[in-house]
């Protein structure tokens, strides 16, 4: 077996993985043995051509029951001061 055959058949059993290195850019890195550097695992990137939109479910938000609603405004005290109009607007019946 060459050389080159048994690195391409490490990297394609995940069994043969020893270490993988998740880093905050997003990029993962991983090692066949603990002694080796670490190397980044190669990714493909899709870029979406157009931006994804959702669809709307309804045709306006749900109203939450008058329940849940005082209980939502009853936590205001411990949440941050931005989120306040958020809940003082939610639907209610």
């Amino acid at each position: 077996m060459s050389p080159k055959f048994d690195q391409a058949e490490k990297l394609a059993t995940p069994q043969s993985l020893r270490a993988l290195q998740y880093l905050a850019d997003g990029r993962i890195r991983h090692k066949f043995d603990f002694e080796s550097d670490w190397e980044d695992l190669p990714q493909r990137l899709s870029i979406p051509e157009e931006p994804v939109h959702g669809v709307p479910l309804f045709p306006a938000q749900l109203p939450i029951t008058l329940r849940k609603y005082n209980d939502l405004q009853a936590m205001k005290p411990v949440l941050p001061r931005v989120a306040h109009q958020y809940y003082d607007n939610l639907p209610h019946q």
